[in-house]
């Protein structure tokens, strides 16, 4: 483990990052790894949604991808450079990816309503006088 902190950021990724992802790809799974055309793909997909991790230097270190379907997320991909493995690089694109997921989720569900409706009783008059 590495004893200084290791900055990243997290960004969307493009078709334009396929190449540095695949060769994080590569080292990682060896023969059995996705095709680029699988992350050319993905990358286009409407319900997919995946992330790329660089230090400040802009170096790719990893990805994360997941498909979010309904009310589900499905990751689909994950993976770290094995030189920068152990900086919780592989934990910070978990975390962002549950980060999205649920704003996401929480975005859908409060615009998904055109009507709401509280039902009046006693208790609820200074609710209702809102409405």
């Amino acid at each position: 483990m590495n004893s200084e902190k290791l900055t990243i950021t997290i960004e969307k990724m493009t078709s334009k990052d396929v190449d540095e992802i695949f060769k994080i790809e590569e080292e990682t799974y060896g023969a059995h790894h996705w095709s680029k055309d699988s992350f050319y793909s993905e990358v286009s997909n409407n319900i997919a949604r995946y992330y790329i991790a660089r230090t400040e230097d802009g170096t790719a270190v990893g990805y994360i991808g997941s498909w979010f379907i309904i009310e589900e997320a499905h990751i689909t991909n994950v993976s770290v450079s094995p030189k920068y493995r152990r900086n919780s690089i592989g934990e910070a694109l978990l975390y962002h990816i549950i980060k999205t997921y649920i704003f996401n989720f929480l975005f859908a569900f409060f615009f998904s309503y055109s009507n709401f409706c509280l039902i009046r009783n006693k208790c609820r008059e200074t609710a209702y006088s809102l409405m």
